[in-house]
């Protein structure tokens, strides 16, 4: 079985600016990869990509002109080049432009290297942490991709090579049944559909043998029926073993309970079982009833069962990085990116309920919101994290709490008016003030302060976005002339002229 690493992927880096390609060529030599070679201009991009093509180009949208007549000498040299479109300004119009771009070269039809992705840095220059992994996100897509693309390939490769004899089955139906198991797990989304599509393709691989999958339900520590030769059979839901410890699963055939179940559910004797991960972490099994996999057949059911691990490990990956770009690593909450969706969803549940949605903005700082970051130097994150678990601990649990920026947190209220927000947004404050952590005293913190800006939909904004707006600027009006004065909380300003889309009924009291 093959196996790829960074290192064995080509690279190339298109682009004029001097500075930002030998940045990214730094980059990724510290993420481990190999081959890196760099073009400042689409003349000396086709040069290198002619003399050793790339797997991936990253190519700069910034000229242009440029960068359309790059990808058209790459398509030129390689229908293999996965190219990255990069945008040097995380901005609408340069956004629109690689959109346009794209459109353009899936319009001219399929010849060539297609343009898989788009991606783009952060904005702030001085964030290097937060480009490189922009950067490393959009390089491990495209490397993900073409992982898959390779496995396939030597798979079908080696069941060509080892495709049963005529004598004992027909090769060419053999090689179509992977051909087509290929394109299905390539086609599947989520994770339900990978277990659908495996045990179709186990099915046929078996010449239409039963298939059973069951998932592993660790409350009850039992195996229960979930899909079966394909489809779902509802007669068997609910139907399932026990087994009384994962120690049993290192020896997965002699799993008395599976017998039994087996033979009393299903009146057969001979069949096979295979666990789908690891005896110690279980999640689900695979039992193909009749006789075992013949020797002619093992090759195709090796190909199907590597391609329903690549597919499921894929997909979580995918879920995982999902998960990971919406939550802030210091403290584990929700990021900003997440908070934006949130507030989204909020608002239109408000709208929908006629219920208001108050939302805050809480800083911590010393004298200002700058300054403690500087006084704590490495302990900073570490008394964010407690911040952060603080604000979690006293609010509601329909309340939401995220990380928006170095000391900044926001937290929604939902079916809350700005009146009863004030009073809960100021015990937070205080709670936050009263943190007595080694940390403070160790940098010569006197005081941690802590400021909060408050508005509310539909009353104090018209929209999602004016919400989180007017939150940030109630928040630095309270940070600007109120530090000494003991207010702690200030409301966002009506806009003049402003009127709201519906008027809330009275909700029940807050917290």
């Amino acid at each position: 079985m093959i196996e790829i690493q960074r290192r064995d992927f080509q690279l190339l880096i298109v682009d004029r600016d001097d500075r930002r390609r030998e940045m990214m060529l730094d980059m990724l030599t510290e993420l481990g990869f190999g081959g890196v070679q760099i073009a400042a201009a689409p003349n000396s991009a086709e040069s290198f990509a002619d003399a050793q093509p790339p797997h991936i180009a990253l190519v700069s949208l910034e000229p242009i002109d440029e960068a359309r007549l790059t990808i058209q000498k790459l398509r030129a040299v390689s229908r293999e080049i996965q190219i990255l479109v990069h945008v040097p300004e995380n901005e609408t119009h340069a956004l629109k432009q690689a959109r346009d771009l794209v459109l353009e070269f899936v319009q001219t039809g399929p010849s060539g290297p297609q343009i898989w992705d788009v991606w783009s840095f952060p904005g702030d220059e001085r964030d290097m942490k937060a480009r490189r992994e922009a950067l490393e996100i959009a390089v491990d897509r495209a490397c993900q991709r073409l992982y898959f693309q390779f496995e396939t390939e030597y798979w079908k490769d080696r069941f060509e090579k080892a495709a049963p004899a005529p004598a004992t089955g027909d090769p060419l139906a053999a090689r179509d049944r992977l051909f087509a198991c290929v394109q299905e797990f390539s086609r599947v989304r989520d994770l339900d559909a990978v277990l659908t599509t495996a045990v179709a393709a186990f099915s046929r691989g078996l010449q239409g043998r039963s298939v059973i999958y069951m998932r592993w339900v660790s409350i009850r520590s039992s195996f229960m029926v979930a899909q079966m030769s394909g489809v779902f059979d509802p007669k068997l839901r609910g139907l399932g073993f026990p087994i009384s410890t994962t120690d049993s699963l290192r020896d997965i055939g002699q799993l008395g309970a599976m017998k039994e179940f087996v033979r009393d559910v299903f009146s057969v004797s001979e069949f096979t079982a295979l666990l789908h991960g690891a005896p110690t972490d279980p999640i689900g099994l695979f039992i193909f009833l009749g006789e075992g996999v013949h020797p002619s057949g093992q090759d195709e059911f090796e190909a199907i069962s590597f391609l329903f691990d690549l597919t499921w490990t894929r997909l979580e990956a995918v879920r995982d990085r999902h998960a990971l770009e919406r939550v802030d690593r210091g403290t584990g909450l929700p990021n900003k990116k997440a908070l934006g969706e949130a507030i989204d969803f909020e608002c239109m549940r408000a709208r929908r309920l006629r219920h208001p949605l108050s939302a805050a903005a809480i800083e911590i700082g010393e004298s200002s919101p700058t300054d403690l970051e500087a006084k704590l130097g490495a302990s900073y994150e570490a008394v964010l994290k407690v911040v952060g678990a603080t604000l979690r601990r006293a609010l509601r649990g329909t309340d939401y709490v995220a990380r928006v920026d170095r000391g900044r947190f926001a937290v929604l209220m939902p079916h809350t008016s700005v009146a009863e927000s004030v009073g809960v947004i100021d015990r937070m404050c205080r709670l936050i003030e009263r943190l007595q952590l080694p940390a403070l005293e160790t940098s010569g913190v006197t005081k941690l302060r802590a400021r909060a800006g408050i508005s509310e939909y539909p009353r104090l904004c018209g929209d999602a976005d004016g919400l989180s707006v007017a939150m940030d600027e109630a928040l630095n009006a309270a940070w600007a002339g109120l530090v000494d004065s003991g207010i702690r909380v200030m409301v966002s300003e009506v806009p003049p002229g402003f009127q709201p889309d519906f008027e809330p009924v009275m909700s029940p009291g807050g917290s």
